[in-house]
């Protein structure tokens, strides 16, 4: 199963001294030791990791072992366009992470940005009969990584599941 985690969150997942790890670090563990895969793409996401070089390297490590997939840039960078079209409200910043869920598939969303919860859950952003992310933000929310609680639409991760048996 995939998650997309927003750049404002990667401390929080890699960082074991970051003051808020112990509520993140369940991610990690989903990812290295259980069946978590991370889906990122588009130019905006990728220029927000290049300026966390730390999280780069992680994220080329987790792509050597099949656990981080990059995204086709111009798909994304497309639809992050035509969410911007439909977006009139200054706020929401994080229409790239948007785009990465419709592209994806992925239902769910690793961000400390409390504030893109009304934009990640709004319909409108989404096609039709498309199911909006859950988010993730603590431990209070550990359930959602289990392979159990959400079906997953994410292709990335249907491919890797089929190519693996």
């Amino acid at each position: 199963m995939c998650i997309i985690i927003d750049t404002n969150s990667f401390a929080s997942v890699f960082n074991q001294k970051s003051s808020d790890h112990d509520q993140f670090h369940p991610i990690k563990n989903w990812i290295y030791s259980g069946s978590g895969r991370i889906v990122y793409g588009g130019t905006k996401y990728l220029l927000e990791l290049k300026q966390s070089r730390k999280y780069l390297k992680t994220f080329v490590e987790l792509g050597n072992i099949r656990k981080a997939t990059i995204l086709d840039k111009e798909q994304v960078d497309r639809t992050d366009l035509d969410i911007k079209e439909k977006n009139t409200n200054p706020d929401f910043n994080d229409t790239h992470i948007v785009a990465i869920v419709i592209i994806s598939g992925c239902r769910i969303v690793c961000t400390k940005d409390s504030r893109s919860d009304v934009f990640l859950k709004d319909k409108r952003f989404y096609p039709k009969n498309f199911k909006v992310p859950k988010i993730y933000r603590g431990k209070d929310n550990v359930h959602l990584i289990s392979n159990n609680s959400i079906k997953s639409n994410c292709a990335i991760c249907k491919n890797r599941e089929s190519s693996s048996t």
